[in-house]
């Protein structure tokens, strides 16, 4: 992934790559479950700007599974759909996505959830970050959907957010049952290993580069699919 853009927004691969052997091993480690593989997952992925940006997330694991295993994609593609707010906290989509999650004539295999940037280690958010998360898994759960969360990654000012983030993203899912996307936990890897690397916008201590939106993408196909993206 050295910058240069190419068809339809991907970044070339290049040494970047090297360091997805590793993301698979962490997302399957913290799962609460194997991932599914039998067919093409009907993912809702329920966040903010964190799951939206550089043309969301969910556009960019889809195109990762046409292009490197299309072999998934058995009659019909994957059905993944985002419920994103910008600014959001998961209290509000417990008024605003909560419909969408319990959709009992069209369900998903898998609701995604992710929380305010700081949410789950924000002494005066954490409570209700924890409350919340289970209100909103016991709407997903009561349709048959999977639950799994999307830990975020550190800002990019306060790397050491990573191992707070981590814990409480883990403790989450056992209380819900859940599986874990380390997304945090691969940028974190990826600093280490090229510190050069831009995964946040330029001035912006939050958001994802285009690097950095395609490193969480790569990082959902191997939680998603148990298939390495290298």
């Amino acid at each position: 992934c050295d910058g240069r853009p190419v068809a339809r927004g991907v970044l070339v691969r290049g040494t970047f790559l090297a360091l997805l052997a590793t993301v698979l091993t962490i997302s399957l480690s913290i799962a609460a479950e194997p991932p599914q593989q039998s067919k093409p997952p009907s993912v809702l992925w329920v966040g903010n700007s964190f799951t939206y940006y550089n043309g969301g997330i969910p556009d960019a694991v889809q195109r990762l599974v046409a292009e490197l295993s299309p072999s998934l994609v058995t009659g019909k593609a994957p059905r993944f759909v985002m419920s994103a707010i910008g600014g959001a906290h998961l209290v509000d989509h417990a008024s605003q996505s909560r419909a969408r999650i319990g959709h009992a004539k069209l369900p998903w295999d898998l609701v995604m959830l992710q929380g305010y940037s700081d949410e789950p280690v924000n002494p005066a958010k954490s409570a209700s970050f924890q409350f919340y998360g289970k209100v909103l898994a016991k709407v997903a759960h009561r349709t048959g959907a999977k639950v799994a969360l999307f830990m975020i990654w550190a800002y990019n000012d306060r790397p050491e957010m990573t191992k707070t983030l981590a814990s409480a993203y883990q403790a989450m899912a056992a209380e819900i049952n859940a599986q874990v996307v380390p997304v945090g936990l691969a940028f974190a890897q990826a600093r280490a290993a090229r510190p050069s690397l831009a995964l946040y916008v330029d001035k912006d201590t939050k958001h994802p580069s285009p690097a950095g939106t395609y490193l969480a993408a790569c990082t959902f196909f191997a939680a998603l699919y148990g298939i390495s993206p290298e």
